[in-house]
């Protein structure tokens, strides 16, 4: 690998690290914050969403009056926001993966793209 070549991974290997560290991070929130077990928050993980559902759960968040209801509702409708974010971040990983890449242009364009990522 050349000088250029060699700057270019590590700057996609520092990349990577990143999102995977962010990843690590929100998920890592999310448990301190919900106080939910790892099987609970799989379990929300792994439901699909239905919008409808999500605005009666945000109706309830705001209207409902008992505590455990209200924490509930919260705890699914910000693990929906919490898995939408880290989709995001490893559909983002994925996309930038080198192989595949098959002209230095295209490596360039994906440089950048990672560059800004990191600012």
């Amino acid at each position: 690998m050349n000088a250029v070549e060699n700057k270019i991974m590590k700057s996609y290997q520092k990349a990577q690290s990143y999102l995977t560290d962010e990843v690590k991070k929100i998920y890592r929130l999310y448990r301190t914050k919900s106080e939910l077990s790892e099987d609970e928050v799989k379990k929300i993980f792994n439901m699909s969403v239905n919008p409808t559902n999500v605005v009666e759960l945000q109706t309830i968040v705001k209207t409902v009056k008992d505590v455990d209801i209200k924490k509930q509702a919260q705890n699914y409708l910000s693990g929906m926001a919490v898995k939408s974010r880290i989709t995001r971040l490893e559909d983002l990983k994925e996309k930038s993966y080198p192989e595949g890449y098959q002209n230095k242009f295209q490596m360039c364009n994906l440089v950048g793209l990672l560059i800004i990522i990191l600012m």
